[in-house]
């Protein structure tokens, strides 16, 4: 059973949706690959600038260290910091460019009305899902863009909060990059701060040591300092133990909903979907 918490926030329009790389890692290129997560794609960063010739053999092996100790966002830095803006956007459309919503969680977010939906992915999958499965579009926005369209908030939006991969400069991908655009973004932190007054926030698609999680928790709780509304990160059964929750209950304000993966494709994250989806206003 859904907390009733959620399902009340659920039925009342003041549910966030927050989708992380694992979301996005369920859908299956032309190739048969999937896109990878944030691990895979730090994975896969680190092999093109090596096989550019930005980083040579030695620097190769200590980045490959670094990601071993899960210092993901300083390893995606440091490969930035070598490669030259062009080689940097065909590295970003040679993995998202013309892939395709395949899932089936993407028609089902689109049947569903969520206040807000905010990701982290640079992909172009929940906006092109909107066109293929809703009757509404979505209005659509980077980081860079929520100024001018302040007025609009009101009605449901998407906010890329990382940016976009057709537009390199709107995209996210550094320590330099999140503190410029993230926490030192004014415009940002109130539209953040603004939903979570009201709203609770479902997380999807993240994991504990996903550093985009775990930035926006700390984001979050810079901005809601007063503000013990409870919020909700969606997990596989038994990848977070009891002491885990204690902590992110007592300390982050954020409620642990366990689902079964029991064919390895997380089909328990449809059925928390799909149970929220079938609740009906009394």
């Amino acid at each position: 059973m859904l907390p009733y918490s959620l399902e009340n926030d659920y039925l009342n329009k003041k549910c966030v949706l927050f989708i992380g790389a694992g979301i996005s890692s369920r859908v299956v290129r032309d190739d048969g690959t999937r896109l990878p997560g944030w691990y895979s794609f730090v994975n896969e960063l680190v092999e093109y600038g090596f096989t550019h010739n930005a980083i040579e053999v030695e620097t190769r092996r200590d980045l490959d260290k670094m990601i071993k100790e899960n210092k993901l966002i300083a390893v995606a830095q440091l490969v930035i910091d070598e490669l030259k803006e062009a080689e940097f956007q065909n590295f970003l459309s040679e993995i998202f460019y013309n892939v395709k919503p395949n899932d089936a969680i993407y028609p089902l977010i689109c049947q569903m009305y969520f206040r807000a939906i905010i990701t982290t992915n640079f992909d172009t999958l929940i906006e092109d899902a909107f066109q293929m499965f809703a009757s509404r579009k979505i209005k659509t926005w980077t980081q860079q863009e929520v100024r001018e369209n302040l007025a609009q908030m009101d009605e449901q939006f998407l906010l890329k909060l990382h940016g976009t991969y057709e537009r390199q400069g709107t995209v996210i991908l550094g320590l330099q990059g999140y503190l410029k655009n993230i926490y030192k973004n004014d415009i940002v932190s109130r539209i953040m701060e603004t939903l979570l007054i009201s709203n609770s926030f479902l997380f999807i698609g993240y994991g504990l040591n996903d550093p985009d999680f775990n930035n926006l928790l700390d984001h979050i709780n810079v901005i809601s300092e007063n503000n013990n509304r409870i919020h909700y990160l969606a997990v596989e059964r038994g990848k977070i133990s009891d002491v885990e929750k204690k902590y992110l209950k007592k300390h982050r304000n954020i409620a642990v909903l366990e689902y079964d993966n029991l064919t390895g494709f997380h089909e328990g994250l449809l059925d928390i979907l799909e149970e929220l989806k079938k609740k009906k206003a009394l």
